[in-house]
């Protein structure tokens, strides 16, 4: 569902709901750097998107994405055995768990301006703040990775040129993660396990993946006639 009430705005909807079989899921193992696959019978995911732009005033620019995101199995049995030699094999029904490494809410606003006049016509810049929800990291839902927010910053410079050969220049510098955030960008799924009485914990393997510390980019791209 798309809506413009004027020439200035335009808000955007969508919603999704998916039904999975035998989805492929990766799980990390005692071995650090070492995961493999699962097949979950059924899973299901589910959602909305939601989109907004707004040009409120000549060169500037205001954009913002949100995302729902509902993963969860509905038909998935996993068997653990508790440790030692002969140990119990326990089943643990997942039907209704949210599968790990999804994060139901993620936010991406975006505030940038655009020159468009006068000898410094193309010239802009934004700024960027991108939010993301927490998420499982287990199949029992008993772990969760935090959320985590960040900043971006882009400054950035469009031209046309008079040349036989090329068309346009544009050069660009940006900052990312400007406050140098410590998070967690992705983590194997962790496997969990079994005590000899049937309670449920988790298992200590190397599953998060940090994310990039600030971080400087520039770079240019040329348009061939």
């Amino acid at each position: 569902f798309d809506w413009t009430p004027n020439s200035a705005l335009k808000f955007s909807a969508t919603g999704f709901y998916e039904f999975f079989r035998n989805e492929l899921v990766s799980q990390a193992t005692q071995v650090a750097g070492v995961s493999y696959m699962f097949n979950a019978p059924r899973s299901e995911h589910r959602g909305v998107e939601l989109a907004a732009d707004w040009k409120f005033y000549p060169g500037w620019r205001f954009t913002a994405a949100y995302t729902y995101l509902d993963q969860y199995y509905t038909e998935y049995t996993e068997d653990i055995r508790s440790p030692g030699a002969g140990g119990t094999v326990f089943s643990f029904n997942r039907a209704g768990n949210k599968i790990p490494g999804i994060s139901q809410n993620e936010l991406t606003a975006r505030l940038g301006y655009e020159q468009m006049w006068g000898p410094l016509a193309g010239l802009g810049a934004f700024v960027e703040v991108q939010w993301k929800d927490s998420f499982w990291m287990d199949n029992a839902n008993l772990q969760k990775a935090p959320g985590y927010e960040l900043v971006n910053l882009n400054v950035h410079y469009k031209t046309d040129l008079i040349s036989d050969y090329f068309k346009s220049l544009n050069v660009y510098f940006e900052v990312r993660n400007v406050f140098d955030r410590t998070y967690v960008a992705s983590a194997n799924n962790i496997g969990n396990t079994v005590t000899a009485g049937g309670l449920e914990g988790l298992s200590g393997t190397g599953s998060i993946y940090a994310g990039s510390p600030r971080a400087f980019f520039a770079g240019m791209k040329l348009a061939f006639k």
